[in-house]
């Protein structure tokens, strides 16, 4: 089977648009996170890799454990739209990928906010 130069360029952007991405989870926590969290700078090294791995793991979007913990939280009620919409679904992954990146075992300070 063959394919164009035209079909391997739009494929490869579609592919590099699926992959999760520590810059733009780094954006969107700033954006949705540090609003509640303003204390919290240092949220993604307060817990492991792997920590945030099972926070954000099985499905993206309010099916995690991270959805489900600011859903079920009564002081979190301004951010159940976001939580419940589909943002937050397309924003898991990268979040997954910043927060990991970060994370308290792996040596990286995120000191840029």
């Amino acid at each position: 089977m063959k394919f164009c130069l035209c079909c391997i360029s739009i494929l490869s952007l579609l592919i590099t648009g699926l992959e999760a991405s520590a810059s733009q989870g780094k954006a969107i926590y700033t954006k949705s996170c540090l609003p509640c969290h303003i204390s919290a700078k240092g949220m993604a090294s307060s817990k492991s890799a792997k920590n945030w791995k099972a926070l954000l793991l099985f499905e993206e979007g309010p099916s995690n454990a991270l959805g489900r913990i600011h859903l079920d939280a009564n002081g979190a009620q301004t951010s159940w739209d976001y939580f419940k919409g589909d943002t937050y679904k397309a924003d898991s992954r990268h979040l997954k990928d910043f927060l990991q990146k970060y994370s308290s075992d792996r040596g990286k300070h995120n000191s840029c906010f």
